[in-house]
Protein backbone atom coordinates (compact mmCIF):
# COMPACT_ATOMS: atom_id res chain seq x y z
CA UNK A 1 0.00 0.00 0.00
CA UNK A 2 1.02 3.63 -0.81
CA UNK A 3 1.05 6.15 1.37
CA UNK A 4 -2.79 6.78 1.47
CA UNK A 5 -4.36 6.36 5.04
CA UNK A 6 -4.60 3.10 6.47
CA UNK A 7 -7.37 1.97 8.88
CA UNK A 8 -6.95 -1.01 11.19
CA UNK A 9 -10.23 -1.74 12.94
CA UNK A 10 -10.86 -3.35 16.90
CA UNK A 11 -11.39 -6.88 16.82
CA UNK A 12 -14.90 -6.47 18.12
CA UNK A 13 -15.72 -4.39 14.77
CA UNK A 14 -14.22 -6.83 12.99
CA UNK A 15 -16.24 -9.77 14.55
CA UNK A 16 -19.76 -7.28 14.07
CA UNK A 17 -18.92 -6.51 9.89
CA UNK A 18 -18.06 -10.75 9.85
CA UNK A 19 -21.80 -11.61 11.41
CA UNK A 20 -22.99 -9.23 9.39
CA UNK A 21 -21.61 -10.55 6.37
CA UNK A 22 -22.66 -13.93 6.71
CA UNK A 23 -26.01 -12.79 7.76
CA UNK A 24 -26.31 -10.75 4.74
CA UNK A 25 -25.96 -14.38 2.91
CA UNK A 26 -28.16 -15.76 4.36
CA UNK A 27 -30.69 -13.57 3.60
CA UNK A 28 -29.92 -13.63 0.17
CA UNK A 29 -30.51 -17.65 0.33
CA UNK A 30 -33.62 -17.07 1.32
CA UNK A 31 -35.03 -14.51 -1.03
CA UNK A 32 -34.74 -11.27 0.47
CA UNK A 33 -33.27 -8.18 -1.09
CA UNK A 34 -34.09 -9.73 -4.65
CA UNK A 35 -33.21 -6.47 -6.47
CA UNK A 36 -30.09 -5.86 -4.77
CA UNK A 37 -29.15 -9.72 -5.79
CA UNK A 38 -30.19 -9.55 -9.36
CA UNK A 39 -27.54 -6.85 -9.92
CA UNK A 40 -24.49 -9.11 -7.84
CA UNK A 41 -21.93 -10.45 -9.46
CA UNK A 42 -19.01 -12.18 -9.01
CA UNK A 43 -20.85 -14.56 -6.72
CA UNK A 44 -20.52 -12.19 -3.84
CA UNK A 45 -24.34 -12.69 -3.02
CA UNK A 46 -22.89 -16.18 -1.80
CA UNK A 47 -19.67 -15.15 0.18
CA UNK A 48 -19.43 -13.99 3.33
CA UNK A 49 -16.27 -12.82 3.77
CA UNK A 50 -16.65 -10.75 0.94
CA UNK A 51 -19.57 -9.41 2.32
CA UNK A 52 -18.06 -8.62 5.86
CA UNK A 53 -14.94 -7.19 4.27
CA UNK A 54 -17.16 -4.35 2.05
CA UNK A 55 -18.68 -3.81 5.75
CA UNK A 56 -15.39 -3.61 7.10
CA UNK A 57 -14.27 -0.88 4.12
CA UNK A 58 -17.50 1.01 4.90
CA UNK A 59 -16.10 1.20 8.31
CA UNK A 60 -12.79 1.61 8.18
CA UNK A 61 -14.01 4.60 6.14
CA UNK A 62 -16.08 5.87 9.02
CA UNK A 63 -12.94 5.90 11.54
CA UNK A 64 -10.76 7.88 9.22
CA UNK A 65 -13.84 10.35 8.55
CA UNK A 66 -14.09 10.32 12.74
CA UNK A 67 -17.74 9.76 12.41
CA UNK A 68 -19.72 6.76 14.26
CA UNK A 69 -19.76 3.63 11.75
CA UNK A 70 -23.65 3.38 13.32
CA UNK A 71 -24.66 5.47 10.23
CA UNK A 72 -24.17 2.34 8.25
CA UNK A 73 -26.64 -0.10 7.26
CA UNK A 74 -26.30 -2.53 10.33
CA UNK A 75 -29.78 -4.32 9.41
CA UNK A 76 -28.58 -6.74 6.25
CA UNK A 77 -31.20 -5.45 3.93
CA UNK A 78 -30.20 -3.41 0.79
CA UNK A 79 -28.81 0.01 1.21
CA UNK A 80 -30.68 2.63 -0.27
CA UNK A 81 -27.53 3.89 -2.82
CA UNK A 82 -25.26 4.82 -0.73
CA UNK A 83 -23.72 4.01 2.26
CA UNK A 84 -23.42 7.13 4.48
CA UNK A 85 -23.82 10.76 4.71
CA UNK A 86 -21.44 13.26 5.84
CA UNK A 87 -21.30 16.71 5.90
CA UNK A 88 -24.67 16.60 4.38
CA UNK A 89 -23.38 14.76 1.16
CA UNK A 90 -24.21 10.92 0.00
CA UNK A 91 -21.03 8.66 -0.19
CA UNK A 92 -21.28 5.15 -1.50
CA UNK A 93 -18.22 2.91 -0.96
CA UNK A 94 -16.07 0.63 -3.65
CA UNK A 95 -14.00 -2.02 -1.84
CA UNK A 96 -10.97 -3.46 -3.95
CA UNK A 97 -8.15 -6.14 -3.16
CA UNK A 98 -4.90 -3.84 -2.40
CA UNK A 99 -3.00 -4.55 -6.01
CA UNK A 100 -6.04 -3.06 -7.57
CA UNK A 101 -6.07 0.09 -9.53
CA UNK A 102 -9.28 0.95 -10.00
CA UNK A 103 -12.25 2.88 -8.93
CA UNK A 104 -15.15 1.09 -10.33
CA UNK A 105 -18.68 0.65 -11.51
CA UNK A 106 -20.01 -3.24 -12.33
CA UNK A 107 -21.25 -3.42 -15.61
CA UNK A 108 -24.34 -4.81 -14.77
CA UNK A 109 -25.01 -1.62 -12.42
CA UNK A 110 -24.32 0.51 -15.49
CA UNK A 111 -28.12 0.98 -15.91
CA UNK A 112 -28.60 2.51 -12.52
CA UNK A 113 -26.06 4.90 -12.42
CA UNK A 114 -27.58 8.06 -13.08
CA UNK A 115 -30.73 6.70 -10.27
CA UNK A 116 -28.40 5.98 -7.45
CA UNK A 117 -28.80 9.07 -4.90
CA UNK A 118 -24.76 8.97 -3.60
CA UNK A 119 -22.87 11.68 -4.38
CA UNK A 120 -19.77 10.55 -4.61
CA UNK A 121 -17.64 7.36 -4.73
CA UNK A 122 -14.96 6.23 -2.44
CA UNK A 123 -12.34 3.69 -3.34
CA UNK A 124 -10.84 1.58 -0.22
CA UNK A 125 -8.01 -1.14 -0.67
CA UNK A 126 -8.04 -3.81 1.77
CA UNK A 127 -5.48 -6.15 2.59
CA UNK A 128 -7.28 -6.98 6.05
CA UNK A 129 -6.88 -6.12 8.69
CA UNK A 130 -5.59 -3.26 6.70
CA UNK A 131 -8.10 -1.04 4.79
CA UNK A 132 -6.26 1.90 2.76
CA UNK A 133 -8.59 4.68 1.60
CA UNK A 134 -7.33 5.43 -1.73
CA UNK A 135 -9.15 8.46 -2.78
CA UNK A 136 -12.19 9.40 -4.18
CA UNK A 137 -14.29 11.14 -7.21
CA UNK A 138 -17.61 12.77 -6.92
CA UNK A 139 -20.70 11.41 -9.37
CA UNK A 140 -20.62 13.69 -11.85
CA UNK A 141 -16.67 13.51 -12.21
CA UNK A 142 -16.90 9.36 -12.16
CA UNK A 143 -19.52 9.72 -15.20
CA UNK A 144 -16.70 12.61 -17.05
CA UNK A 145 -13.84 10.77 -16.32
CA UNK A 146 -14.59 6.87 -16.86
CA UNK A 147 -13.49 4.40 -19.75
CA UNK A 148 -15.20 1.44 -20.37
CA UNK A 149 -13.13 -2.13 -19.85
CA UNK A 150 -12.98 -4.20 -23.58
CA UNK A 151 -12.12 -7.62 -23.43
CA UNK A 152 -8.23 -6.89 -23.21
CA UNK A 153 -8.83 -5.47 -19.99
CA UNK A 154 -8.33 -6.96 -16.74
CA UNK A 155 -11.74 -5.87 -15.46
CA UNK A 156 -14.84 -7.70 -16.24
CA UNK A 157 -15.56 -6.51 -20.20
CA UNK A 158 -18.23 -3.56 -20.01
CA UNK A 159 -17.17 -2.73 -16.34
CA UNK A 160 -16.87 1.58 -15.95
CA UNK A 161 -13.55 2.14 -14.63
CA UNK A 162 -11.25 5.42 -13.32
CA UNK A 163 -7.39 4.96 -12.10
CA UNK A 164 -6.24 5.66 -8.62
CA UNK A 165 -4.11 8.31 -9.74
CA UNK A 166 -6.99 10.35 -11.11
CA UNK A 167 -8.79 10.13 -7.73
CA UNK A 168 -8.80 12.92 -5.14
CA UNK A 169 -6.68 12.59 -2.06
CA UNK A 170 -8.34 11.62 1.18
CA UNK A 171 -7.74 14.83 3.19
CA UNK A 172 -9.69 16.91 0.51
CA UNK A 173 -12.93 15.41 2.48
CA UNK A 174 -11.38 15.46 6.04
CA UNK A 175 -9.01 17.82 6.14
CA UNK A 176 -10.06 21.29 6.94
CA UNK A 177 -6.08 22.57 6.15
CA UNK A 178 -6.65 21.45 2.84
CA UNK A 179 -7.92 23.87 -0.07
CA UNK A 180 -11.21 22.91 -1.98
CA UNK A 181 -10.85 23.43 -5.33
CA UNK A 182 -12.70 26.19 -7.55
CA UNK A 183 -15.46 23.32 -8.96
CA UNK A 184 -19.23 24.25 -10.75
CA UNK A 185 -19.64 20.63 -9.14
CA UNK A 186 -22.56 21.18 -6.36
CA UNK A 187 -20.56 18.64 -4.43
CA UNK A 188 -17.55 20.84 -4.67
CA UNK A 189 -19.84 23.79 -3.54
CA UNK A 190 -21.75 22.07 -0.83
CA UNK A 191 -18.59 20.65 1.11
CA UNK A 192 -16.85 24.36 0.55
CA UNK A 193 -20.04 25.68 2.40
CA UNK A 194 -19.56 23.30 4.79
CA UNK A 195 -16.17 23.36 5.74
CA UNK A 196 -16.60 27.55 5.88
CA UNK A 197 -19.39 27.26 8.44
CA UNK A 198 -16.95 24.58 10.70
CA UNK A 199 -13.89 26.97 11.28
CA UNK A 200 -13.64 25.55 14.51
CA UNK A 201 -12.30 22.12 13.08
CA UNK A 202 -8.86 23.42 11.68
CA UNK A 203 -8.34 24.11 15.86
CA UNK A 204 -9.54 20.45 16.92
CA UNK A 205 -6.87 19.12 13.71
CA UNK A 206 -4.28 20.40 14.41
CA UNK A 207 -3.23 17.63 16.63
CA UNK A 208 -4.46 14.77 13.97
CA UNK A 209 -2.96 12.43 12.71
CA UNK A 210 -4.86 10.91 9.60
CA UNK A 211 -3.34 7.57 9.21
Amino acid sequence: MGLNPIVRLSPDLVTRCQCLGAYRVERYALGFNPGSRALSSHGAESDPELQGRSVMAECAVCRYLKINPERLNWTGASDCGFDFEFCGLRFDIKMTKRHSHYLIWPVNKRGIFDIEPFDALILVKQDFPDFEIAGWLTKNEFAALHREADERHVLATGTWYVHESALHPPGLLFDWRMDLPASGDPLWRALAQYKASRPDMITQQKEMSYA
